[in-house]
């Protein structure tokens, strides 16, 4: 799952390294405007680009779903064509 907010972060960084971090993690106060902007920038572009994978698999999922529907549909069609007697076959003719 992709990190949204800054507790998350902090939260996977602990998961990563097997326990709080001993030492804090350098915040925003610590940088530069320009250095905050870029960081900033990143995160977005890291965020997005996680979330464009998930949109990704999703889309995936979905087309083996309507794949898989159609299938199904197109099997039910054909039962249904075999359940029923043929007009040549009936026994009484047409008129």
């Amino acid at each position: 799952a992709p990190v949204r907010t800054a507790k998350a972060e902090r939260r996977y960084q602990e998961r990563a390294s097997g326990g709080p971090s001993p030492e804090p993690l350098p915040s925003d106060g610590d940088l530069s405007p320009a250095e905050r902007r870029a960081l900033q920038a990143e995160k977005r572009a890291m965020w997005r680009a996680a979330r464009m994978k998930s949109l990704e698999q999703d889309a995936l999922k979905a087309q083996m779903v309507i794949a898989k529907a159609r299938e199904n549909q197109k099997r039910n069609n054909l039962d249904r064509l075999s359940e029923t007697p043929s007009p040549a076959l009936s026994a009484s003719p047409s008129p």
